[in-house]
């Protein structure tokens, strides 16, 4: 993996950010405007994430190939010198990602980290010029009913805003053993994943990351977002693997309800049951055991299990720590010693496409079906006869072609400035252009809509 260290700029932002946050419920608009200013101030900073992945495919004769899909997301730039956040997910298996931001200029990106358990990632572009970036709010400021904007790139639209207000906290979508995420009511929907979720302040509460919806469907008001007190604590970590890693005790455990409580004879309601320990870790070295209810760590009664996790999270490593528990109707003390997080950065090779999977599709594959225009494709399509190229008579999704809105039934009449007649035609310019290392060809396309050049991506994998 690639490795960097804390740019120093980062470092006093994230110092600086968070002790002048404003909540968003004290910054109600009051021009008449709506939110058109802070959109204004925030959206050069919000990126567009374009993901090239590589998925098998094995034919029922065996022979597996391979075929390059587009993906898409959302991020935001946290430091000028080009430093982008956005989730893992969205970038994992990526052979190329592209950036494009909202003045409509693009760059290639690569990966500076990624959460082995948490589902960030950080991206580096280089530009010729500094970035405008966001600051951080104190996520743990939010309060439910605070107003919160939703911004990033749904379904591949383009740069796209949706308000609500902050509906939930601390919930639990079992991504990680500490979730704490936000709830909105602002749309998220697929492409959303890694923009911002920004108060009235126009900074940072959150990275959107997950719908909450039904089969198949969009967003029905339920979205999450991953706080940004705790992109504030991760980010770093995935830069710079010299800092000391977030504390860890090797233990799992759940609440306790009040029957739990009677049946392991606790006079009250609260503290959490042990359900496992890692054998050799440090809990289990302690002599805590299954079963075991946690009273209180490093003195203080932990509100729930994943606010337990998050608190030894944030201790460094070596740190000897007091923890009271119950155990066969009688409480008793154990020091633990707080160990390193075991894998909280995913090694680049577990994150981007191996090159034995982009090898698999090293040609562009653009999505369409091309065929000859013949007198039935005329009368299906309602093609008309002095209309000549090349048929797309099928397009897949998640590909250059989706994305581009082409359909079966549109035509290709030229491809980089040169007629086209057959599918061979249009194959022979696209090897061309790869082979020359070229990103980008532009075809000429006659569809219902009218005759309109269309761009598509060609380029290799990157280095």
């Amino acid at each position: 993996m690639r490795r960097t260290t804390l740019p120093a700029l980062l470092v006093a932002m994230i110092a600086v950010a968070l002790p002048g946050a404003v909540r968003a419920g004290d910054q109600i608009p009051s021009c008449g405007c709506g939110y058109a200013d802070v959109v204004a101030r925030v959206l050069p900073s919000v990126v567009n994430l374009s993901v090239i992945k590589v998925q098998a495919v094995t034919p029922s004769a065996g022979e597996t190939s391979a075929r390059r899909l587009r993906f898409f997301g959302s991020g935001f730039v946290i430091d000028p010198s080009g430093i982008i956040v956005t989730n893992r997910h969205v970038i994992q298996g990526a052979v190329e990602i592209t950036v494009s931001f909202a003045d409509h200029t693009q760059a290639h990106a690569t990966l500076l980290g990624a959460g082995a358990i948490v589902d960030l990632a950080v991206l580096k572009v280089t530009m010729d010029h500094k970035l405008p970036a966001l600051k951080f709010a104190d996520s743990a400021k939010l309060q439910i009913g605070d107003m919160v904007l939703a911004i990033g790139n749904p379904y591949g639209l383009g740069m796209s805003v949706s308000h609500g207000i902050v509906s939930g906290l601390n919930r639990n979508i079992n991504e990680t053993p500490f979730d704490d995420d936000i709830q909105t009511d602002a749309a998220i929907n697929p492409g959303n994943s890694g923009g911002p979720l920004v108060n009235l302040a126009g900074e940072v509460v959150g990275v959107d990351t997950a719908l909450y919806t039904e089969k198949g469907g969009g967003a029905i008001g339920i979205g999450y977002a991953i706080p940004s007190n705790d992109v504030v604590f991760v980010v770093p970590h995935l830069l710079d693997p010299k800092l000391p890693p977030p504390g860890w005790i090797g233990v799992t455990g759940q609440d306790v309800t009040p029957n739990l409580a009677r049946a392991f004879g606790l006079q009250h309601d609260g503290g959490i049951i042990v359900r496992a320990v890692v054998a050799g870790g440090p809990a289990s070295q302690a002599g805590l055991r299954p079963g075991d209810i946690i009273l209180t760590a490093n003195g203080a009664p932990p509100i729930d299990t994943r606010a337990l996790i998050r608190s030894i999270v944030e201790l460094d490593p070596g740190r000897r720590i007091p923890i009271t528990y119950w155990r066969k109707d009688a409480q008793q003390t154990a020091t633990v010693t707080v160990a390193p997080w075991p894998d909280l950065r995913s090694p680049r090779a577990e994150t981007m496409a191996s090159a034995a999977i982009a090898a698999l599709a090293p040609a562009p594959d653009l999505g369409m079906g091309l065929a000859t225009i013949t007198p039935e494709a005329r009368q299906r399509y309602g093609l008309a006869s002095s209309q000549n190229g090349v048929l797309i008579a099928l397009v897949t999704n998640n590909t250059e072609a989706s994305a581009r809105g082409v359909q079966p039934g549109d035509v290709i009449t030229n491809v980089d400035g040169t007629p086209v007649s057959t599918p061979d035609d249009v194959q022979s310019v696209i090897q061309k252009a790869f082979a020359d290392q070229r990103r980008y060809l532009g075809f000429l396309i006659a569809s219902k809509r009218g005759l309109n050049w269309v761009s598509f991506y060609t380029g290799k994998q990157s280095d």
